[in-house]
């Protein structure tokens, strides 16, 4: 496991340009990390019997359907990919694209949202990785100057990865925090590393919730919509999705096991880390928090190791909506050197 170095910030990369030059330039960026993850990726699907040849045949489904329903972020994908010069099928099978044995078979991601002193929503994000790698992780402020959805937005991501599969907060004042879930009804469709690149270019929480019904996925998780006042959670699977309007709840929390009671049976027996990390969350959230008393939340260690921050997290994200602020860090909250970041304005806040 590679640790963040005391003191050290999270990595910035400014991009903007059309969805061909925001790939490449990540590529550009991570170009050896991306080449060192596509091989470790190889050589683990190499000792369940999957070559190159085989990857490109199962993955094709999932790329044909991206270029159905999101040629623009298959564009980006594949800039991407050959800027960093590894294929396109390795890198989209790192973005999670839903092929077996996926590059993670669980995650420990928890998301909150709570109303602040000012009634505005502050949302909070710990990015946790079952193998915690701290070099995979960056913040992209992008500028998309796409003449369909032109907008910025602020991600955080990882190198191989597009954006949206974690937590960001674009230019409308919309947040999306993702979490993983297991999926009962897997089944062939977008794949949800496209799926949620496309919610980060939504104008509204509504415009994300009809993207979500009207798009056929290929995959499983939890998104946390917060935008102005209002708070929406999203639970997905292939083929049904449980939408809870938080709103009036005033603190909300998620991490990865399924509320819905219907979905969670078809789900079975719940991530056993993810059960005392939600209550904790449940316990600390609350309306009136600050950005710093989010953080906090963030940075609680209680019940380690399945604590909210513990070993694996490798990085955390915390913002408001209304004034387009957002604090990131790299590594453990609790440890972590946090820098701050407008939205609204193009600089970094001091």
């Amino acid at each position: 496991m590679a640790r963040v170095p005391e003191g050290a910030t999270l990595p910035v990369l400014r991009v903007a340009g059309g969805h061909d030059a925001l790939g490449a330039a990540v590529g550009r960026a991570f170009r050896e990390r991306i080449q060192v993850s596509a091989r470790t990726a190889l050589e683990g699907l190499a000792r369940e019997g999957i070559d190159e040849a085989v990857l490109r045949e199962r993955i094709a489904p999932a790329l044909d359907a991206a270029e159905r329903w999101t040629p623009e972020y298959l564009a980006e994908l594949r800039a991407w990919a050959r800027a960093a010069d590894v294929p396109l099928e390795v890198l989209s099978y790192l973005s999670s694209a839903g092929l077996p044995p996926a590059p993670s078979a669980a995650h420990g991601c928890t998301s909150l949202a709570v109303r602040g002193p000012r009634g505005g929503i502050l949302v909070g994000h710990t990015e946790d990785s079952l193998v915690p790698v701290a070099e995979e992780v960056f913040l992209l402020d992008a500028t998309v100057t796409d003449a369909r959805r032109p907008g910025r937005f602020l991600s955080l991501c990882y190198v191989y990865a597009l954006p949206g599969c974690s937590a960001s907060l674009n230019g409308r004042g919309l947040a999306v925090l993702m979490d993983y879930l297991p999926d009962p009804d897997a089944g062939q469709g977008l794949p949800m590393d496209f799926v949620t690149r496309a919610l980060l270019d939504a104008p509204s929480i509504d415009a994300a919730l009809d993207f979500l019904a009207a798009t056929p996925r290929g995959g499983s998780g939890n998104c946390v919509l917060a935008q102005g006042g209002r708070v929406v959670n999203v639970e997905l699977t292939s083929t049904r999705m449980a939408i809870t309007d938080a709103t009036r709840e005033g603190a909300w929390v998620h991490a990865n096991h399924f509320l819905d009671p219907v979905l969670a049976k078809a789900a079975g027996v719940p991530q056993a880390d993810s059960l005392p990390r939600y209550a904790a969350g449940k316990r600390l959230a609350r309306p009136g928090l600050d950005l710093d008393g989010v953080r906090s939340i963030l940075a609680d260690r209680q019940g380690f190791p399945d604590s909210i921050c513990r070993e694996r997290t490798i990085a955390g994200f915390v913002a408001d909506t209304d004034s387009g602020e957002v604090r990131v860090c790299w590594g453990e909250p609790a440890h972590g050197t946090w820098t701050s970041h407008q939205l609204h304005g193009g600089a970094p806040a001091p």
